[in-house]
């Protein structure tokens, strides 16, 4: 590929940016990449919108990992949700690493054992943080491990669940911890109501980037031709069968449901060790 050419190079990504985004199929911007991403370098704060699965985290990501200088908890993103916020750990750790940078990531999430999670702060000093704003907190105001002097990037992923009801108290608690007046604040989510926008008000001079479904089907982006079928297998075969359809088909990414939680502890270390990349979601 004639990288002078590429989509992404063309927003100001840098090359080995670009070069991890390939080993991963990548080589087109979504609309919200290219919309966001540039916004992002030229050190604008910005509220973003737009539907689920168009790319919203490695929009940010992308902008932040060429901003960023490696230091510890330099980056911090809170999510609503553990389950979220060990997914863009993982990303971003994988992201840095296949771009030749050495900033390590760490989850903090409640329900995790935060002795644990305070020995990793203190012995890896990662420099992207991404947790439950409840444990990011904590971290701050009970265990005394985490003090953001160094934060210069806020991320508030799924920033309308966030605002909600639910998490708000959590979330305005651990933004008051901070010094806003310094940080670059990047808010996404796939919805936006009036309360969650109220919310942002500390945010004074932003960027909006709103991606609607119906501007994506006008534009006809990233159409994809879906074929349906499906394989009949007996039930000590299923998961052979898996491994075999996992290799043979052309899968970016995929998901698997299970009806059990035993049944993902089975199948996470035999997809492993046939090198396919897996994580566990489940409750």
């Amino acid at each position: 590929m004639d990288n002078s050419k590429h989509g992404f190079l063309k927003l100001g990504v840098s090359e080995p940016l670009i070069q991890a985004l390939l080993k991963e199929r990548i080589e087109t911007p979504t609309p919200i990449q290219a919309a966001a991403i540039p916004k992002i370098l030229a050190g604008a704060d910005i509220i973003a919108t737009a539907p689920t699965g168009t790319g919203k985290t490695l929009a940010y990501l992308l902008g932040i990992l060429q901003r960023m200088e490696g230091n510890f908890a330099e980056t911090v993103i809170v999510t609503p949700t553990p389950e979220l916020a060990m997914q863009i750990a993982r990303v971003a750790g994988n992201l840095a690493k296949d771009a030749g940078l050495s900033f390590k990531s760490l989850g903090l999430v409640h329900g995790a054992n935060p002795r644990r999670q305070t020995d990793k702060l203190k012995k890896e000093k990662p420099a992207i943080l991404v947790g439950t704003p409840q444990r990011l907190r904590e971290m701050i105001t009970k265990y005394g491990a985490l003090k953001p002097v160094n934060t210069r990037f806020l991320v508030l992923d799924e920033f309308d669940l966030l605002l909600s009801p639910q998490h708000q108290d959590d979330t305005v608690s651990f933004i008051k911890l901070l010094d806003v007046s310094n940080l670059q604040i990047l808010a996404f989510s796939a919805t936006s109501t009036t309360r969650a926008k109220e919310q942002l008000s500390f945010l004074k001079d932003f960027q909006r980037v709103d991606i609607s479904p119906a501007s994506l089907s006008e534009k006809g982006a990233q159409r994809t031709a879906a074929s349906h079928f499906y394989v009949v297998a007996p039930f000590r075969e299923k998961l052979s069968k898996l491994k075999q359809l996992t290799h043979r088909l052309p899968i970016n990414r995929g998901l698997v449901f299970m009806a059990e939680r035993s049944a993902l502890d089975r199948a996470l270390p035999k997809l492993a060790y046939e090198q396919i990349k897996v994580g566990i979601l489940s409750a």
